[in-house]
């Protein structure tokens, strides 16, 4: 047998298993000249040895050692190694080639072998394990990007709505989700989606308010064409089997409410035209700004549409009512941009995140992205500074610096706190104002004692203050 042929996986590893010493060393010695890896396995037994010590590309597998295996042998190949792509040399019987199948895909070559056809099918088996390879990847990726993790904030509002959205993220149980623009709705929804057990399918998007009307219905339900007279997939139906976001559902006109109310009494949709109903199988995550108790009130929302939707509702609670996850957020917005844009990290004086935290946020996370991509434009050497902080709007001003907390004679809420901000003002100087040692110290967050600094208006007498918050936020 002469196999001359030179592929471009030239650094593959390949392990030719079968008793027929004669073939395996004829397509082991071709294998080696044109820059392959190779080793042999006489038995099945042998090449499951040689998987746990080696990492293994591609098995050829003669078919005549087959017949000393069961389908459990072929199990424990793949467990063994499920990236490893299965070629097996010669035809198989029906038995067999189910045996084989139950354990995983693998691809077959007759004899006598063709030398050309045989580097095409290696060649072919390398190409769809690295696709396999990619795949994986993406969804490691995937995973990372939607960790609850990824839901910044410590504060007990945004803790509860993780654990709740933990809870019920396997479930199929319908969702609203409300809370002001910008506060990370669909951040929300797809990390949800992506620990259900629909995460291999589809998450789509719909935005209600973002479509106009006039083609709203044939969107979401699909519609026949007059000129093909087919009927167009619609929206709905691409979710099957996956999640549909609902994005400003409050935005659905009266008459689309009706037709939708339908997927979910019957789960079924009647595309615009049609007079068959498709059968869809999905979970909906609806989203909205707007109140949506009052647009029920109002009349401009159907209650049972309502009532169904919000069988679990999730609010995403706006920044300026968690100001103490700012400091977090802007940190991981800071790592994300230097990531994104291949710089190095950044550092954020104590000046600049005093200013930072001094906002009301009326444009939420989303504000606060774009405002720190500002900065990261405007500053100088990755240090960002107060004056690199720049809010757009007449009426985007930081409030004042906190005046010293005043107490009053006979005052228990102002001796209380005449106290702490002494007990405070004294744990920082014995720790030379490190924050993160005096944080530990008095048992308390990083973050609240940050707060209770600028509560207190606590000002150290030299500038150079001793605070992690000067170090490079990586």
């Amino acid at each position: 047998m002469k196999l001359t042929l030179k592929t471009r996986h030239e650094a593959a590893r390949i392990l030719v298993v079968g008793s027929d010493r004669a073939l395996a060393d004829s397509i082991t010695g071709e294998l080696a000249k044109s820059g392959y890896a190779v080793k042999t396995a006489a038995t099945l037994p042998e090449t499951l040895k040689i998987l746990e010590e080696a990492q293994i590309d591609v098995i050829l597998l003669d078919r005549t050692t087959i017949d000393d295996c069961d389908a459990e042998t072929f199990e424990r190949i793949r467990q063994s190694s499920a990236a490893t792509e299965v070629i097996v040399l010669g035809e198989l019987d029906e038995s067999r080639a189910a045996d084989i199948a139950r354990s995983g895909p693998y691809d077959s070559l007759p004899k006598p072998i063709p030398p050309r056809q045989l580097f095409m099918k290696i060649d072919k088996a390398l190409e769809h394990r690295k696709m396999k390879q990619e795949l994986n990847l993406l969804r490691q990726h995937v995973a990372m990007a939607y960790g609850f993790d990824n839901i910044i904030g410590e504060s007990p509002a945004v803790e509860q709505l993780k654990e709740t959205a933990r809870r019920i993220a396997p479930t199929e149980i319908p969702i609203l989700i409300t809370g002001q623009a910008g506060t990370g709705k669909e951040l929300l929804a797809r990390t949800i989606h992506h620990h259900s057990n629909r995460r291999k399918e589809k998450f789509i998007t719909v935005d209600c308010a973002a479509i106009p009307r006039s083609i709203l219905d044939e969107e979401l339900f699909g519609g026949g064409s007059a000129v093909s007279g087919k009927t167009a997939l619609g929206l709905l139906q691409d979710a099957d089997g996956g999640t549909i976001y609902l994005k400003n559902v409050t935005e659905l006109p009266l008459t689309t409410q009706s037709q939708l109310l339908r997927l979910y009494q019957y789960s079924e949709v009647i595309p615009i035209g049609a007079k068959t109903p498709v059968k869809v199988d999905l979970r909906t995550i609806a989203a909205s700004t707007a109140d949506i108790s009052a647009a029920v009130t109002a009349g401009a929302f159907r209650k049972d549409l309502f009532n169904y939707l919000s069988v679990i509702t999730l609010h995403v609670p706006p920044l300026q009512e968690r100001q103490e996850d700012t400091e977090l957020i802007a940190e991981y917005i800071l790592r994300k941009i230097a990531r994104e844009q291949n710089l190095p990290s950044f550092t954020c004086t104590r000046h600049a995140m005093e200013r930072l935290l001094r906002y009301d946020w009326p444009g939420n996370i989303r504000e606060l992205e774009n405002i720190l991509k500002r900065a990261v434009g405007l500053c100088s050497a990755g240090h960002i500074e107060a004056e690199d902080i720049i809010f757009i709007g007449s009426t985007a001003t930081p409030r004042p610096a906190a005046r010293p907390a005043e107490t009053e004679s006979g005052s228990r809420q102002g001796l209380l706190a005449d106290t702490q901000r002494t007990v405070i003002a004294r744990a920082l100087e014995d720790n030379n104002w490190n924050f993160t040692l005096t944080a530990q110290k008095l048992g308390i967050g990083r973050t609240t004692l940050w707060r209770k600094v600028k509560k207190y208006n606590l000002h150290r007498d030299s500038e150079e203050i001793t605070d992690d918050r000067e170090v490079a936020l990586t």
